[in-house]
């Protein structure tokens, strides 16, 4: 369950992001203002990252248990499947509705799959990510752990703040993440989560959450794909130690959250529906920013709540309501995942 909460807490957290930067681009916050750029480098700085060691930590028992031929078949398809499919309408949208969404786009943009559309560049990415590990298994041995650790560090520590122009050259800097969790795999997250109690996970979230804190404020520490962020190798190095401390601690708290029933219980039903949730998030706190916005309403903390609050419920409603009918809305079909 600790891993479902930290999947709901960052789902949330990249819900808010979207939001926060949806104010921004309207003109409903100053995106200059100190206190937009805190939140914003503050927010990004760890959200992704979570969700890269959560994918990773899940790839070798899939891949023990499918094989790597069938384990592949299934990620790479879904992954092509839903960045078509989404990429398309809501570039689309954004063309419908060009008098009213910040980003205005012609058709000839959206049609460019070259060129992602808003976050969808995480599919990309991670299809990468799953080919590279799932062939390697660095599991197997320790020489191919060293290996990949060593190989993905360096690539993450090149590509810290930089997004490349297209797609499978974005999001790099979130790759090691990726790998290092999948050496260490599901099997050994639970045994060492198995060895914590609260008197454990307490500290290391506040002295976390602390240091994390302490970094954003006072330094230009900035997440992975935070393409702001002036490289240099002090500001990469804070920034690196900042979304270790910020993951460091979503976990910590997810697994005291694990502890309180009620909490518990709904962060990781919206943790183990936080694609649905990435996938259909920016069509809901988009809409809800126009409406307020037609009829008057410019309060930003107005804006922030319900916008995140849309932005997690519509997505989870849409999902119930096409999942019998239209499953293929977020999941590849089984005649094109399923080998013969």
């Amino acid at each position: 369950m600790t891993l479902d909460i930290a999947k709901g807490l960052a789902i949330i957290a990249i819900v808010v992001g979207h939001v926060l930067r949806g104010l921004g681009n309207a003109g409903i916050v100053a995106k200059e203002g100190a206190g937009y750029l805190l939140a914003d480098r503050a927010i990004y700085s760890f959200h992704l990252a979570v969700f890269a060691v959560a994918a990773g930590l899940l790839v070798a028992g899939a891949v023990d248990r499918r094989g790597i031929g069938p384990y592949l078949r299934h990620r790479l398809v879904t992954f092509t499947w839903l960045y078509v499919l989404w990429s398309l309408p809501l570039g689309a949208l954004q063309v419908v509705f060009s008098g009213s969404v910040n980003h205005e786009k012609d058709w000839a943009t959206v049609l460019n799959l070259s060129q992602p559309q808003n976050h969808m560049w995480f599919f990309p990415w991670i299809a990468v990510c799953s080919l590279v590990v799932a062939l390697w298994r660095p599991w197997l041995s320790r020489t191919r752990t060293v290996v990949a650790v060593l190989i993905s560090v360096v690539v993450s520590l090149a590509a810290w703040g930089w997004f490349g122009p297209v797609i499978f050259l974005q999001g790099h800097g979130l790759t090691a993440f990726f790998v290092i969790a999948a050496c260490v795999g599901l099997t050994g997250f639970q045994r060492v989560r198995g060895r914590l109690s609260m008197w454990h996970e307490l500290p290391v979230f506040l002295a976390a959450t602390m240091a994390w804190l302490l970094l954003v404020v006072m330094t230009p520490a900035a997440g992975p794909t935070y393409s702001k962020l002036e490289r240099t190798v002090p500001n990469i190095s804070v920034s690196v130690l900042a979304t270790c401390l910020g993951v460091l601690a979503v976990f910590a708290l997810s697994a005291l959250l694990s502890r309180l029933r009620v909490v518990s219980e709904w962060l990781a039903y919206v943790g183990l529906h936080s694609l649905e949730i990435f996938l259909a998030h920016t069509l809901a706190t988009a809409g809800v920013r126009i409406a307020l916005s037609k009829i008057g309403l410019t309060d930003p903390m107005l804006h922030l709540l319900l916008g995140t609050m849309t932005g997690v419920v519509v997505p989870l409603a849409l999902w119930l309501l096409t999942r019998r009918y239209l499953p293929w809305l977020w999941q590849a079909p089984k005649a094109l995942t399923a080998g013969r």
